[in-house]
């Protein structure tokens, strides 16, 4: 399993960014001489401007392939711990969790299930549950895997990390994540009413 630092992916999205730029310049180019030149001259021409279409297509093919910011939840209860995200089509990231902690992780019942299924609305889904390991060994880990991470614990007070920067953040914030509806967290979640 490879997992590239932020800083490579930030390197490699430049590199893609600078050879579409490239062909681009190297396509205008080419359209500006090509009737200017001879037989020979053109077809250099023609081969160059098909290099140039052809690292436009893979470098824009690449520019799109990158995923967007993904984010987790970590609702802390008594004993246990539910973690939510907003990709799921990111299987490595869940496989990683379930090699390191896979005696600690349970299914969810049926009515757990529906009781997190509320989260789908706005676009998380509870995916572990996960007993009998202590906070400061899963936030780490959920800051080198995802970009945001909000935390709320047993006393309903919530945190956000920016991972986006470094998989070591330093300081928190108090953030609950943008949610639609407030009705989606379970009832313990709840901001009390004003």
């Amino acid at each position: 399993m490879v997992f590239f630092s932020r800083r490579e992916i930030n390197r490699m999205r430049t590199g893609h960014m600078l050879g579409l730029l490239l062909g681009l310049t190297v396509l205008v180019s080419v359209a500006r001489g090509f009737s200017q030149r001879d037989q020979i001259g053109q077809f250099l021409f023609i081969v160059i401007g098909l290099v140039a279409l052809a690292t436009i297509a893979i470098a824009l093919v690449q520019l799109l392939s990158y995923r967007g910011s993904t984010k987790a939840i970590l609702f802390h209860q008594d004993d246990k711990m539910i973690i939510a995200t907003n990709h799921l089509h990111d299987g490595y990231r869940l496989r990683f969790f379930r090699d390191l902690l896979n005696d600690n992780i349970t299914a969810f019942s049926d009515e757990e299930r529906e009781q997190w299924s509320a989260l789908t609305k706005e676009g998380f889904n509870a995916v572990f549950k996960i007993h009998d390991v202590r906070k400061p060994f899963i936030l780490p880990m959920l800051f080198l895997v995802f970009d945001e991470v909000f935390v709320s614990d047993h006393m309903n007070r919530w945190d956000y990390f920016d991972c986006r920067n470094t998989s070591e953040p330093t300081y928190s914030r108090r953030g609950i994540p943008p949610f639609s509806d407030e009705s989606v967290l379970p009832e313990s979640k709840r901001q009390p009413a004003t």
